[in-house]
């Protein structure tokens, strides 16, 4: 296998970007010149070789920004349209023109990359690995939105604020036996699963209250029924925060058939205002991110990298989340 740009990066313990700024002789940056010959002779020793489409595609200017995520990812539902046109809302007055490509499902490395060129890439939920792994060899400027990856700087959302800010509103309308309904199986392996979480176990205790029973579980089935049996009805839980929409519609769905009411046998609040969760009976409370600042941000951030690559900037930037307050929750009874 041909020696790649990333083993030298790696070799020498230096960016990325640095490595094939100076293999692609760019004089018009300021790279130490011991920093220069380290990685020259570094390439020497490894065998490195040119990618002359690699170069090619680092050296045009298109105008072309592309967008890239999981092909399980819908550009009509969930967090994308407001990220979408924060991102546009940016780029388009820059006269940059965006792209979409969700490849097919596994990591395929053919069809990582689109064959035609691009100045920058956006980096959305759970990419193919070989997508990151073509970014960084071509030396392509990327940045991520609500993906969290080590190699490039990502924009997320602010879950410790977001997670202890319902609890605390929780807790203000005197729930102190509050479950948590973890993400189904399903989901995507995604940074807010593990944290909203551990933030509510953290908080939980923080409070001096024993954390309802069942909040590690990461059901198969979109069945709640047992869960909401063995925490409202068994544990006594006046209260429930839901990981997303999607679980919430499933407790709501959980309680119909087990004759709860929300919110007079318990509360129930979750993260994300999306569909259909405002138009329940009753609507749900919510927690929602400030998805289009998320894609403005991103956007900036991608200008600034594609303007000076090793211009240092901040490895995460968290966007905070606003409560929004409907008829499932309500003071204990």
């Amino acid at each position: 296998m041909a020696a790649t740009i990333r083993e030298i990066a790696q070799k020498l313990n230096i960016s990325h970007t640095t490595v094939s700024r100076v293999l692609s002789n760019k004089k018009d940056t300021f790279i130490a010149e011991e920093t220069r010959q380290r990685v020259l002779a570094a390439a020497k020793e490894i065998g490195y070789r040119p990618n002359l489409a690699a170069r090619s595609l680092r050296d045009a200017r298109t105008n072309m920004v592309g967008v890239f995520g999981s092909p399980r990812i819908r550009l009509d539902t969930g967090l994308i349209p407001e990220i979408i046109q924060g991102i546009r809302s940016v780029l388009s007055v820059r006269h940059f023109d965006l792209f979409f490509a969700f490849s097919p499902e596994g990591d395929q490395i053919n069809s990582a990359l689109p064959a035609w060129r691009f100045d920058g890439a956006i980096v959305l939920q759970a990419p193919m690995p070989a997508t990151i792994r073509h970014l960084i060899e071509f030396g392509q400027p990327f940045v991520c939105i609500n993906e969290k990856i080590e190699e490039a700087p990502c924009i997320l959302r602010d879950e410790e604020s977001a997670t202890r800010q319902s609890l605390e509103y929780l807790r203000s309308l005197g729930h102190r036996r509050i479950a948590y309904a973890n993400a189904s199986s399903w989901h995507f392996d995604h940074y807010s699963v593990q944290e909203r979480h551990d933030i509510y176990l953290a908080w939980m205790q923080g409070q001096g209250e024993i954390p309802v029973s069942g909040h590690a579980d990461r059901t198969q089935g979109m069945d709640r029924t047992e869960f909401i049996r063995q925490a409202v009805i068994e544990q006594k839980a006046t209260a429930v925060l839901a990981y997303d929409h999607v679980v919430a519609v499933d407790i709501v769905s959980a309680a119909q058939r087990l004759g709860l009411t929300i919110p007079r046998d318990f509360s129930l609040l979750n993260f994300n205002n999306e569909f259909p969760v405002e138009h329940l009976a009753p609507p749900l409370t919510v927690t929602a991110p400030e998805s289009y600042e998320m894609g403005r941000l991103g956007a900036e951030l991608l200008l600034r990298r594609m303007a000076a690559p090793e211009e240092p900037v901040p490895a995460v930037t968290r966007v905070p989340a606003k409560l929004i307050l409907r008829a499932s929750t309500a003071a204990v009874r």
